[in-house]
């Protein structure tokens, strides 16, 4: 369950930092916005999942797990922009 909410934390905030960049933004149909608060926010979301994991696992442990779905989020954030960005290009 740790797990999956360390996963899901990690995946918001690069979330957020992918729409901070104006690029993504226009891609999927935004508004421009600033920039800066949609970073730092994504920034501190994800420093987050770290400090639960501290809590819950040893350190070594906890710091492998978390790069880990750090790893898995950014995947999952940036090609799933890509996807939809393609298949809003095909209509």
């Amino acid at each position: 369950m740790m797990l999956t909410t360390i996963l899901a934390l990690c995946t918001l905030g690069f979330a957020l930092i992918a729409l901070s960049d104006s690029r993504h933004r226009r891609r999927c149909g935004l508004k421009p916005a600033q920039q800066k608060p949609w970073f730092w926010a994504g920034s501190a979301i994800l420093g987050w999942p770290l400090w639960l994991a501290m809590e819950t696992w040893s350190t070594g442990l906890a710091i492998t797990l978390w790069l880990g779905c750090l790893s898995i989020s950014a995947g999952v954030v940036f090609l799933g922009l890509a996807m939809f960005e393609r298949s809003r290009q095909q209509r």
